[in-house]
């Protein structure tokens, strides 16, 4: 694991890794909060989940991908609503609420 600290608080690029060395999430962090976009790869290497942060670290959206490295979902947390994808790109259906 990578981890960047200031006056030991998290701040900067943050990298976890799985034991064959490969990367396994990374994001980054501005004063103890996550900010940015973060991601995570399988062990093969392809994008698994990604999570957009605002400066204040709420979740924005989160995207879910298939193994083959299309979108699967993507769920906006202001708006709470879910979008799902085919395995080909195509839209699944409408836009689904959530709580």
């Amino acid at each position: 694991m990578e981890i960047n600290k200031v006056y030991g608080t998290l701040d900067g690029s943050w990298t976890k890794w799985y034991a064959d060395g490969k990367k396994e999430e990374e994001g980054k962090y501005k004063g103890g909060i996550k900010v940015g976009t973060w991601s995570r790869f399988s062990m093969a290497g392809t994008i698994v989940e990604e999570w957009n942060y605002d400066t204040k670290g709420r979740n924005l959206y989160e995207i879910t991908y298939y193994d083959n490295g299309t979108v699967k979902e993507y769920r906006v947390f202001f708006s709470k609503t879910i979008q799902e994808y085919n395995v080909d790109g195509s839209i699944k259906g409408d836009k689904i609420p959530f709580n």
